[in-house]
């Protein structure tokens, strides 16, 4: 058998692989194989998915707060009342007093505390001072921040693109304008 030859180039590797296991090899791309390690690491992929239901919460953040929690990011609702397990309670209560750090302090209104679904959607994160619904509030600031990047990241892509073309032809314009004084001289 002869020495093999020195120079090894892609043809040459393929052929010693379908000789050596009767198997071609079969490129993959760089996204098939980023997808496959995704897969492979559980705690990565579960954070993927909880992003994806992060990211779809605030995007239907309008539909949740008007079928669900029947209110407005900014609607107050401090005089309302909601039953919550079929309790009557105030959204914002009338005052009172509260022990903090050991000591009692009088205060002057108390919102209420998260309803966790048990107010059939409504307050689930509970409300504020001004009787405003958290979790309505929570979702519209992250689909904000949403919006807000991706506008940002269009309009980059947008003036990188301009940029690019224009300076493809500078670069041209001033390649044709030295090969035309050359050719002249």
């Amino acid at each position: 058998m002869g020495e093999p030859s020195a120079d090894f180039t892609l043809d040459t590797a393929s052929l010693l692989a379908s000789e050596e296991s009767e198997v071609s090899i079969v490129g993959r791309s760089p996204w098939y194989l980023a997808w496959r390690r995704l897969r492979r690491n559980k705690l990565a992929f579960f954070f993927l998915a909880l992003f994806v239901v992060i990211v779809l919460a605030c995007a239907f953040a309008p539909l949740y707060a008007h079928h669900v929690a029947h209110t407005g990011p900014n609607a107050n609702h401090v005089t309302d009342r909601i039953k919550v397990n079929g309790v009557e309670q105030d959204v914002v209560s009338k005052g009172g007093t509260k022990v903090v750090n050991g000591q009692l302090r009088v205060v002057s209104s108390i919102p209420i505390g998260p309803t966790w679904f048990s107010a059939g959607g409504k307050f689930v994160l509970g409300a504020d001072q001004n009787g405003r619904d958290e979790f309505v509030r929570l979702l519209y600031g992250g689909r904000n921040s949403l919006l807000i990047g991706i506008v940002s990241s269009l309009i980059c892509t947008f003036l990188a693109v301009v940029l690019a073309l224009l300076a493809g032809y500078y670069r041209s314009a001033r390649r044709s304008r030295s090969t035309a004084s050359t050719t002249s001289a």
